[in-house]
């Protein structure tokens, strides 16, 4: 499996502390003769974390770029995860051009309300309306309407 730079996990099941393994990871930021590096995953600790206004302890999974693993310094930290026991990830934090980028998981009740708010009917505003008639003289088109973007 090839992860995406980009996306946030949203469960990783059955982890314990002292498990390892590789990733090779996608970017289209890398060198087009190299999409792919490998990063080393490590779940290292337990540690609390505030996370919808409680304290949660969670298992930390570091992610180390493979290329300067040797050097053992906090330089070669790519990301971390927070994962509840149960697996699911509350915080996950990752660099992408040299800037630290953090996803953090919804409660499930704010998560919710935004799948919701997907199933509710588009506003007459927001439908695309019939296109107008070509003005005379100009070629004849066809016009076609597809479903809406969302």
């Amino acid at each position: 499996m090839v992860s995406n730079e980009f996306a946030p996990y949203a469960y990783m099941r059955d982890l314990r502390i002292g498990q390892t393994w590789t990733v090779p990871v996608y970017s289209p930021f890398n060198a087009p003769t190299e999409p792919l590096k490998m990063v080393q995953a490590s779940v290292d600790r337990q540690e609390p974390i505030e996370w919808n206004g409680q304290t949660v302890r969670a298992l930390v999974v570091v992610y180390r770029d493979q290329a300067t693993l040797a050097a053992e310094s906090d330089d070669d930290v790519v990301g971390q995860m927070w994962v509840r026991r149960d697996g699911t990830v509350l915080r996950q934090d990752l660099e992408l051009l040299g800037k630290k980028m953090t996803f953090e998981r919804l409660p499930d009740e704010q998560a919710t309300q935004l799948d919701l708010w997907d199933e509710q009917p588009e506003s007459p505003a927001a439908v695309p309306s019939t296109p107008a008639a070509p003005a005379e003289g100009a070629g004849e088109t066809e016009a076609t309407q597809g479903e809406p973007q969302k």
